[in-house]
């Protein structure tokens, strides 16, 4: 089933529930594959790798989860206001973004894998994560560091703002979320 494409079971008797959250879990994930495969110019730079490169360290790492049991997850990181940043002309997106992949790509783990997956968003890969909590501490560290670094902008308009979803492979399962800057706004799956 595995070699076929499964990225899940379910045990009968079906729970409707648990059939609902299967079949949400499988539509985030085929989101991301048609996301990390569809060709543009991302390219590395900057301590990130690029998309196609981002795009077969997750497949790899999907494939290690089936293989092997190796536990992976990924960060997804979304600047929400790109479009305004866009909109406020000039140099403010391209300072603001250059300035927040120098930030990231010093948050994370010396073994994370971090990719600029488009314009207005990056992934963090977290490969075999040394104990239970650790993926969710690191969403925590991120978020925290992101809402840091929004609040030192002389302007706040001109401040990246970011969510943040911690997705478990090969699964899909959404595992957390955070907005950053938004204080203690922490929501877990």
């Amino acid at each position: 089933a595995v070699l076929a494409g499964t990225n899940d079971v379910m045990i009968k008797p079906f729970d409707l529930k648990e059939v609902e959250t299967k079949i949400a879990n499988a539509e985030r994930l085929m989101a991301i594959h048609r996301h990390l495969a569809a060709e543009d110019n991302v390219h590395s730079g900057g301590g990130m790798v690029g998309k196609a490169a981002f795009n077969q360290l997750f497949l790899s790492a999907i494939d290690r989860a089936f293989s092997y049991g190796e536990r992976s997850l990924v960060t997804f990181i979304t600047i929400t206001n790109h479009d305004d940043l866009v909109a406020a002309g000039g140099t403010v997106v391209h300072d603001a973004m250059q300035k927040m992949s120098e930030k990231m790509t010093f948050m994370r783990r010396q073994s994370d894998v971090i990719g600029r997956l488009s314009d207005n968003s990056f992934g963090i890969l977290l490969q075999r994560p040394q104990y239970e909590s650790e993926p969710m501490d690191a969403l925590n560290r991120f978020a925290e560091t992101l809402e840091k670094f929004s609040l030192g902008f002389e302007n706040p308009a001109h401040a990246p703002r970011a969510k943040l979803e911690l997705i478990e492979l090969p699964q899909g399962a959404l595992r957390g979320e955070r907005e950053a800057p938004m204080g203690d706004n922490i929501q877990l799956a």
